[in-house]
């Protein structure tokens, strides 16, 4: 009687380390990966004067980034006394796959010789920061950068 009763407990125990040990895996298998979202700009100028700056979006995390229709990224640049120079938004934005980049916003114009601070991202997902300056060189305008990248707020 008592071997039969330490045997059915033995067997109670082991279905429910089984037991444990089975929704333990079920769960991590079933845990999505998450994407990350990684913002860039690129600048570039040209002999007239003129600047170009590209926008990108890099889904660096392990799973795919399904889209946002309220995605509310912005692109502004400021000058040095915090002044909005120029500001562009996109509201909703598209699916990417892992390790997929694209740049879907850029910008053409001109910059008068100062400070800048250019910020492109969107709030549920991080972004990045670029100073530059634009120096007059001899009639040329050249452009010094240096990124600041933010923290992911995901």
């Amino acid at each position: 009687m008592v071997t039969r009763l330490i045997r059915t407990r033995s067997l109670i125990f082991i279905l429910f380390l089984s037991l444990i040990s089975t929704m333990g895996c079920t769960h991590n298998q079933l845990k999505p990966e998450l994407p990350n979202l990684t913002f860039q700009a690129s600048l570039q100028e040209n002999l007239g004067g003129e600047y170009l700056i590209s926008f990108g979006v890099c889904n660096t995390g392990l799973g795919m980034f399904e889209g946002d229709d309220n995605f509310n990224g912005v692109m502004e640049v400021r000058d040095k006394n915090g002044d909005i120079c120029t500001r562009a938004e996109i509201f909703q934005f598209q699916a990417l796959e892992h390790g997929e980049s694209v740049f879907p916003i850029s910008w053409r114009g001109e910059f008068l010789p100062g400070e800048y601070t250019l910020t492109w991202g969107a709030s549920a997902y991080g972004s990045t920061d670029v100073r530059f300056d634009v120096t007059d060189f001899d009639g040329l305008n050249i452009i010094y950068e240096e990124h600041n990248d933010q923290l992911d707020t995901k």
